[in-house]
């Protein structure tokens, strides 16, 4: 057990404070570190935190002089205790470390202003309690996540979990929050894919078991994180599970710059309050690629392992594969745009063409600008309809209409974060593409097909110039 008291709980801006710790059936520490964190906030965080070596009085009762002179005005709690040696860091065991609200009562004290009258520790508890009441009920606070108020009929709240990312405190919004999970994922599956073929289809006699030491290396590796929306009203659960799908992928964007992680998310659970039900939606992609198998279907053993040793042997093939790779692993497919653009201006600018020669079509004619002046072999438009058209890709009747729409698609998604966003596009002529493409789109049911033909050219372009 442990006994923190401070010896006041009000202290005048730049005073210097004192805690005295009662530690039982602990010997004697050399150091002493406090964790102060500020109160009254959505988020409270650590304000300072520091280490003294203490005075030991009689029954292990420890005095550490708090150096909190620079803190602002405000409440604060003694959040965390740590008792450690010097050696602590290359000695385990020789640290301890005590938590407020779990290890002893929560302690809280005031800088205030001279002049100001202090509050003894009640009242200053209490008024922690009153801000923490206040802030959670407006975290409760149920939110409509459509405009059409009467239709949401249903009271909803959500739990969407997250793999990928670590995360050691929670964080909350402004109507939701996200936080760590206790455990990662475990890696039970794969083990006993492992045992199954090797036990059935080898001839090996041997069984990998599934140790803890196994179990807590997955679990580590495989880190799972929980964003909670605790009050939704809407129609339906699809309703919730695509509001909350949009809101944690907001998330887990800005994740990715923050904890250099990219988290994805494995399953939505929408509980229904008033039903007291709850629905699982698992966001796990299926596989994406080639349904068909087989040599027809790209399997030819000896293209396959031509490709392998070509990849292997040249960095410059290998770069390339490597950005389609992740150009169709790329979840954003508006993304996609950007990353099937990039792989062709590489492709192009490799060729070293001509910057001065003529761009002729199919017919060997000059395309020409809309002043009747002949393109030269040069800028993106202009080398990628090349490339494509010197290497007989994609369908000669639109492949000047489709390099215009993808560059066109590529810079809305590039500048202005989406291929509808393509209004704020500078140029007239690639804005009128644009529109072309998205016109083309809006007679598409669910369903890209300008994606999906440059995503094959990509395919058929890399075949021939990088793998042969």
């Amino acid at each position: 057990m442990i006994y923190p008291e401070l010896n006041t709980h009000s202290y005048i801006k730049g005073d210097i404070g004192c805690i005295n710790v009662i530690v039982e059936n602990v010997e004697e520490y050399t150091q002493v570190q406090i964790e102060i964190f500020n109160t009254c906030t959505d988020n409270n965080s650590a304000k300072i935190g520091f280490g003294n070596t203490p005075n030991l009085g009689v029954e292990n009762n420890y005095s550490v002089d708090m150096p909190i002179d620079k803190l602002t005005v405000g409440i604060y709690e003694i959040k965390l205790i740590i008792f450690h040696s010097s050696n602590a860091i290359e000695q385990s065991g020789e640290k301890i470390t005590f938590v407020s609200g779990k290890d002893y009562d929560r302690l809280f004290f005031e800088i205030r202003n001279k002049g100001d009258a202090p509050r003894n520790k009640f009242e200053i508890k209490q008024r922690v309690e009153d801000s923490e009441k206040a802030i959670e009920e407006k975290f409760l606070e149920p939110v409509s996540i459509n405009n059409n108020i009467e239709s949401c009929n249903e009271v909803f709240c959500a739990f969407v979990l997250i793999k990928g990312v670590l995360l050691g405190k929670k964080t909350r919004f402004k109507n939701y929050e996200i936080f760590p999970f206790k455990r990662g994922l475990d890696t039970l599956d794969y083990l006993n894919c492992t045992n199954e073929f090797v036990s059935i289809d080898t001839r090996i006699n041997v069984e990998f078991k599934y140790t803890e030491n196994v179990i807590n290396s997955s679990r580590r590796s495989n880190p799972v994180a929980i964003v909670h929306f605790p009050t939704l009203m809407a129609t339906d659960s699809e309703e919730v599970v695509k509001y909350c799908d949009s809101k944690v992928k907001a998330i887990i964007k800005t994740l990715s710059l923050i904890r250099d992680a990219q988290g994805e998310i494995f399953d939505i659970v929408v509980v229904n309050r008033k039903l007291n039900s709850a629905s699982r939606h698992t966001s796990i992609l299926g596989y994406s690629g080639n349904l068909l198998t087989g040599n027809f279907a790209g399997e030819d053993a000896n293209i396959f392992i031509q490709y392998v040793e070509n990849i292997n042997t040249n960095p410059f093939k290998k770069s390339i594969v490597t950005m389609y790779s992740e150009a169709i692993s790329d979840k954003n497919t508006e993304f996609q745009y950007v990353r099937f653009w990039q792989i062709f201006e590489v492709l192009a600018e490799s060729q070293n063409y001509d910057p001065n020669a003529t761009l002729t079509d199919f017919d060997d004619l000059p395309i020409t600008y809309d002043d009747g002046g002949q393109r030269k072999i040069r800028g993106g438009i202009n080398i990628v309809y090349n490339l494509l058209k010197t290497n007989s890709v994609g369908d000669q009747n639109n492949l000047w209409n489709n390099v215009n729409i993808w560059y066109a698609f590529r810079n809305a998604v590039a500048h202005h974060g989406s291929i509808y966003e393509y209004n704020k596009l500078s140029r007239k002529n690639v804005k009128k593409w644009a529109e072309e493409g998205i016109n083309i789109l809006n007679g598409s049911q669910h369903h890209d097909p300008i994606l999906w033909v440059l995503k094959n050219d990509v395919n058929l372009i890399i075949r021939k110039l990088i793998i042969i």
